[in-house]
Order: C-alpha cells, then structure tokens, then sequence
C-alpha cells in the first residue's frame, strides 16, 4: 500500500473511532444506573435492618428526560426510607437550580428527604454558627430538612442518627478530613464572632453527646473523608460515625478502561488526587472503624465547559441498604 494511501487509511481509522466515542459519550452521559449497596454494620438495631437510602448526588443542573421525567419514574418504582441529596445539584457559574427542583417535584415519595450543599452549589447552612442562608431556605420551602442539627429517627425504641461531617469543628480538623481548604476554613470560622460559634459548638456536642453506643450515627456529606483518616485508629474532632455517605468525587469524571479514574477534587488526597487508589474513589470502603460509601453521582462539573462531561462513567443513583453485621 502506497505510503499516502496508509496515511489517509490511518486518518479515516482515527476519525471513526473519535466519532464513534463521541457518540458514545453523549449517548452515556444522557442516561443513568441504579446501583445498589448493601452495608452491614455491627450493632445495628433489629428495626433497622433493611432501612434502605437513596442518594442522590453532584446533579450539576444534568436534566435526564424532559423536566428529568426519566429519572423520576425510575426513582418511583424503588423502595427506601430516606432520600439522601449529597450536595452539587447546579453548577455555581450558571446557577440552574430548576432541573432540581423539577425532580423534587416529580418525585412521589419524599417524606424524609435530608438535604446537603456542596462546593458548587450554594451555601445551605453556616456551619460555624448554625445559621441557615437564604439557599438554604430555598432547599427548605422545596422540602428539604437540612442538616444544622443532627437529627433522629426512631423505630420501637431504637435510634438511627444522621449529621454532617462538618460537626468537626475545628478547622484544622476539616482540613485534615478533606472538608476543607485553608482559604475556606478562615472565611468561615475566623470572620464569624467567637461568641457565636462556642454557642453553636456546645450545643451540636450536647447533641452528638446524647448518642449512646446502641445507637447507629450515619454521616451525610457532599465530601469524602481521606482514605488516610478512615483508616486511621484516631477519631479525634470527629463525630462518631458508623458510616458516611458522600459524593464530590464523581467517579473520578474521566475514566479510562483498565486504569480507572484519572483525577478526584481532592488535592489532599495521596499524589494530590491523581491516579487515585480506586477503593476511595467510588463504592464503599471499609476504613477502621468508619466505613464510607461514594456515589459517582450524576452530573459533571469543571471550570472548563467544553471539558465538562464524563468519559467511561455511566451517571448513577444508589440505593444504600443498611445490614446487621
């Protein structure tokens, strides 16, 4: 074969597979999976046994069918007990915030929906004093319970806790769990009058106080805590969580066959989130002591629009069952 006639075939070749992972993506990105989990934890009560969450997580203004009628019909024919919203639903630099609201109302089952924000989305509490912002409201008048106080569902007896990560109060704390960045940690904590937030720390640790060792204390968060602090015996400053749920990290967003997720929002992270170990990237890990579930989420984000979409990662929500160990 002439020499130019291989160069042509080689360009052909390369257009057809671009197109046809172009294809692909676009076809991928607009569709989603259920994925269930099942996590036992030990001591969990009788009556909670089968308690079932569905997360959903990092939505990013991601519409799926037309005012997400798709989604909602999947979520419509699922059982659980509590809808976990794991922060992220819009996308901060074009502040959509209807896709979500579209799915809230299309949702049939929503008595207990707990709510959370994340780094794109707006603030919904202030966790240095306790205050709920004016999105918060927002997210309250939509029927979201929000998380400035951990609060508790019973069933004959027993207890099941749920709290944000952000109860550890301490700055240095959050930056270490990964919640965090130096910049953030002083905005939040140092701006705000000391007084106020000594009141809203003695108050959230009388209430995390009251948890008994029968009780089970489940995290719900938009950010993962470090592979290093799940596995580490100390649990200084931090709640005593049985398991935390959290989203953030989208799967890594770009993944490629074999090697898995390229890069997770998390500098902190070993090799500053890149190459990921792959246990702490999605799915549940099985730290000491605290166990963590990650949904790859639904949506994209990025500061670089044509950039924003995912490679080899099929949009998720989760369907979390609670087992006795």
């Amino acid at each position: 074969m002439p020499k130019r006639l291989r160069s042509v075939s080689l360009l052909l070749w390369i257009f057809g597979l671009f197109t046809i992972l172009t294809v692909y993506t676009i076809y991928d990105n607009n569709r989603f999976i259920v994925v269930r989990q099942d996590v036992a934890i030990n001591g969990l009560p009788k009556p909670f046994d089968g308690f079932t969450i569905l997360q959903i997580t990092d939505l990013h203004g991601a519409r799926f069918g037309d005012r997400q009628q798709d989604l909602a019909a999947v979520i419509n024919t699922l059982n659980y007990d509590l809808i976990a919203v794991t922060g992220d639903v819009w996308y901060h630099h074009e502040a959509d915030i209807e896709p979500f609201y579209e799915l809230l109302d299309s949702i049939q089952q929503k008595d207990a929906l707990i709510c959370t924000s994340g780094n794109s989305s707006p603030t919904d509490v202030d966790y240095s004093i306790g205050v709920v912002t004016p999105a918060g409201n927002d997210f309250q008048a939509a029927g979201c319970r929000l998380l400035d106080r951990p609060f508790t569902i019973e069933r004959d007896g027993a207890r099941l806790w749920f709290a944000e990560q952000h109860y550890a109060s301490d700055p240095d704390v959050l930056m270490k769990i990964g919640a965090m960045d130096r910049k953030t940690a002083k905005t939040v904590y140092y701006v705000t009058l000391e007084e106020n937030r000594a009141k809203y720390k003695k108050e959230i640790d009388e209430i995390l106080s009251g948890i008994s060792e029968d009780d089970i204390l489940i995290g719900i968060t938009h950010f993962p805590l470090l592979k290093r602090v799940l596995d580490a015996p100390d649990r200084t400053g931090l709640p005593p969580f049985d398991l935390v749920v959290a989203g953030h990290y989208h799967g890594g967003q770009i993944r490629l066959p074999f090697l898995g997720a390229l890069l997770i929002p998390n500098a902190n992270e070993e090799h500053r989130g890149w190459i990921p170990d792959p246990q702490i990237v999605s799915g549940l890990y099985e730290g000491n002591g605290i166990q963590q579930y990650t949904s790859r989420g639904l949506g994209s984000g990025g500061s670089i629009p044509f950039l924003r979409f995912r490679l080899f990662n099929t949009p998720e929500i989760n369907l979390i069952t609670l087992r006795s160990k």
